[in-house]
Formats: C-alpha cells, sequence, structure tokens
C-alpha cells in the first residue's frame, strides 16, 4: 500500500532540525533573537546559517521563519527548501518505532521521496 503525503514544514522539533542542519551542511544555533539585514533582531528559538546565505534563517518560538536572502541575491532559497525537506526527513526518522526501515531518494523535481518498511 502507497500513501503519498505533501507537507508544509513548520519547525517544532529542533532536535530533527538540528540533525536536518548536519544533513544539509548548515550550522544550527539555539538563541534568543538573530540579526537580520537592517532590522530590528527577530525573537527566535534557533538560528540557522545556509551554505551560501549572507544572513541566518530565523526560527520562531511558532515555528515560522524568517529570512532575508534579497530575491535570492544574498542565498539562494533552493538550500532553504532542502533544509526544511530534511527537517521533515529528520522527523519522520525520530517519530517511527522500531523495526522500521526509511529509504530516502531525492527526485529530480528537487522533491524527497522516503520509502518506509517494517
Amino acid at each position: 500500500m502507497s500513501h503519498t503525503v505533501k507537507i508544509e514544514s513548520q519547525i517544532k522539533d529542533l532536535d530533527a532540525l538540528e540533525m536536518a542542519c548536519r544533513e544539509v551542511g548548515a550550522q544550527f544555533t539555539r538563541c534568543t533573537s538573530v540579526k537580520l539585514f537592517a532590522s530590528t533582531p527577530e525573537k527566535a528559538v534557533a538560528s540557522v546559517k545556509l551554505k551560501g546565505w549572507n544572513f541566518p534563517v530565523a526560527v520562531k518560538e511558532d515555528g515560522t521563519l524568517a529570512f532575508d536572502n534579497y530575491g535570492g541575491s544574498w542565498g539562494r532559497i533552493e538550500r532553504l527548501n532542502e533544509l526544511k525537506q530534511q527537517y521533515g526527513a529528520a522527523v519522520v526518522r525520530r517519530t517511527m518505532g522500531a523495526g522500521w526501515r526509511i529509504a530516502q531518494q531525492s527526485q529530480p523535481d528537487g522533491s524527497l521521496r522516503m520509502v518506509l518498511t517494517r
């Protein structure tokens, strides 16, 4: 039996986010605020510095993200999308019970396919 799920990420599990950051080579920091370009510091529970990004991504307490990539000039949005995909995969890995095998494949369209089997 197969099920397809599309997920819009909301970051609630900081341990899973830290795992995802390791997967994509990003720097993860737990914090209370993040300075973005020309703004007052954003209240945040964590920050993520993505490869090639000038400023970090702020992870807010409600799970939303705040960032300034200047329309792609200061950081490619694909990097953030990859992080969100890896975050979803990390949440799945952390929440599945023992006895599950998880295979993960990147798809040509940039999406991530996970196959779970017992």
